[in-house]
């Protein structure tokens, strides 16, 4: 059964947070360099040993604690996309994360509560 939680963890600081509204945009992407040389040829350099999945955590309402707590893990805790932390799903599932955005763009959706498109960086379990 899924849970109603999600946890980051760093060391031993972490944060809960309720599931997310729309778990579901978990795109997987190869890290890859690019490149064209003057003749035309193209050149693909693969910097991953595996797929990277980027979800994107919506909540429409997330409370204003938990925004605070989620604000000062993110760049206090962990210092932005400095540091890499543990992502436990609402499956139980453990990953290695990092953050990519998210926050500096979250909006407050209603009297304490936030909208909240939080970007992350997983590698596979």
């Amino acid at each position: 059964m899924a849970a109603t939680t999600i946890t980051f963890t760093y060391g031993i600081n972490s944060v809960v947070l309720d599931t997310p509204d729309y778990p579901e945009n978990w795109s997987p992407d190869l890290d890859q360099w690019t490149s064209q040389s003057i003749g035309g040829a193209i050149w693909t350099n693969t910097r991953s040993t595996s797929i990277i999945l980027t979800p994107v955590l919506h909540w429409a309402l997330m409370p204003d604690a938990q925004h605070t707590n989620l604000y000062a893990f993110i760049f206090t805790t962990v210092v932005g996309s400095a540091n890499a932390f543990t992502f436990t799903d609402w499956d139980s599932t453990v990953w290695d994360a990092q953050y990519l955005g998210g926050m500096k763009e979250a909006e407050q959706s209603d009297y304490d509560a936030w909208k909240i498109d939080l970007k992350l960086r997983v590698s596979t379990p």
